[in-house]
């Protein structure tokens, strides 16, 4: 029960992470198109 929970965090992070990973670029490029 505590392995599962361990690996349920950590693919929880994981998911955050690629969250992350993909939007950054998205706003990134929506900020530069707003600025010219």
């Amino acid at each position: 029960m505590r392995s599962m929970n361990v690996t349920l965090h950590i693919s929880h992070s994981h998911l955050q992470w690629n969250i992350f990973l993909a939007n950054w670029p998205i706003s990134f490029v929506f900020c530069f198109s707003r600025a010219r």
